[in-house]
């Protein structure tokens, strides 16, 4: 009985892999294609996917390209036959001012005059704003994608050198001292050498290596990479400590706080959104600093709009934009026992609704000093 069953499957196999050739092909590779968003002012987007499949379990990373700025996204997912499942994870680069979703993608794979494509939807419920990740609920858009290049496995046995350098992420510039470093393969940790501001060792194609560092005055980094070239250069980011990065910014007058006192943030946010503009920065790191050079405060943010359309809407509406300024804070390194949020809609206008300049006066976000 179990000899039918097993050549009954085998049998299966064969005639899936003859009806429908992509159920029996790897994913492995790089894709390209476009994405849309619903509302978008940036219409279709440019994408470019380096995929890795192993078993049922994807992985990999998304470009996401928008004119001269692109923003990369580390994603894992699942295929199971047809269906593909695409979660994106962190953020691990960014050029430019590219406000972006963290997507969570659900596609269909198809064979098309031998071609493989994915399409599908997406949607959302956290953007990375700021160096931050928020909340933000979008109902996302539509993608589709096809394999350009199939993955092509390194060769191993050659030699290689992996040269490192490691920078401040917030002002670029490299750190050459106070460092410790170690680059390990299993457990067996291989040797560094120092050549000016870089550092260099040796292994071999196809291996893969975890690369520590540890700086005075910076969070740990811990990266795995693997070494699929004969000369590979890296360049590592690594955050400063709360403490250091507070020197680092520029003086604001939000220092200059006290218990009980109110401020007005000069924050802006897409329309009827609770997604912050660029231009908020500025206002996000008065705050910022404000609770890094004081570590006992606490602030509450209260999220107010005008009078204009549903009124459950704007409470909600009021509530999901100071959400979104704690979570910026939150993601860096801010206790959220810290943070309170209150949500009051139009119920406290500071001027009469009866026109435009008006509304936009009411349409506001405050801070106030719970303590300190």
């Amino acid at each position: 009985m179990n000899k039918l069953l097993k050549d009954f499957y085998c049998i299966s196999g064969i005639c899936l892999c003859i009806y429908f050739p992509g159920v029996c092909q790897s994913l492995s590779g790089e894709w390209s294609g476009q994405i849309t968003q619903t509302g978008s002012r940036y219409g279709n987007i440019l994408i470019q996917i380096k995929m890795l499949q192993n078993g049922n379990a994807i992985s990999g990373e998304i470009k996401t390209i928008v004119k001269n700025n692109f923003i990369v996204q580390e994603f894992t997912g699942s295929r199971i036959n047809g269906e593909i499942l695409i979660n994106e994870r962190k953020v691990l680069k960014e050029v430019g001012n590219l406000d972006w979703y963290l997507k969570r993608l659900r596609g269909r794979l198809v064979v098309d005059a031998n071609k493989m494509i994915i399409y599908g939807t997406w949607n959302s419920q956290q953007a990375y704003q700021f160096n931050a990740y928020v909340p933000a609920r979008y109902s996302g858009g539509t993608f589709q994608i096809s394999l350009a290049k199939p993955v092509e496995a390194p060769k191993k046995g050659k030699n290689a050198f992996l040269t490192l350098r490691v920078l401040d992420k917030n002002t670029l510039q490299p750190i050459n001292s106070d460092l410790n470093i170690s680059v390990s393969k299993g457990r067996m940790r291989m040797p560094l050498k120092r050549v000016g501001g870089h550092y260099i060792f040796e292994t071999t194609t196809g291996e893969t290596v975890q690369i520590t560092v540890y700086g005075l005055g910076y969070e740990s980094f811990n990266e795995v990479v693997k070494v699929d070239k004969a000369h590979m250069s890296k360049q590592i980011l690594i955050i400063p400590s709360l403490k250091k990065r507070a020197k680092q910014m520029s003086p604001v007058g939000a220092t200059e706080l006290k218990a009980g006192d109110t401020l007005q943030l000069l924050l802006h946010f897409e329309q009827s959104s609770a997604v912050l503009l660029p231009d908020s920065e500025p206002e996000l790191e008065k705050v910022l600093r404000f609770l890094i050079e004081h570590p006992s405060a606490k602030v509450e943010l209260i999220g107010h709009t005008d009078n204009v359309g549903d009124p459950v809407k704007n409470f909600r509406l009021s509530g999901d934009r100071v959400n979104a300024i704690k979570g910026y804070l939150v993601g860096n390194k801010i206790s959220a026992h810290r943070i309170y949020c209150r949500s009051m809609g139009g119920r406290k206008p500071i001027a009469e609704n009866s026109s435009e300049e008006n509304r936009k006066k009411n349409r506001r976000v405050e801070m106030r000093v719970v303590e300190l």
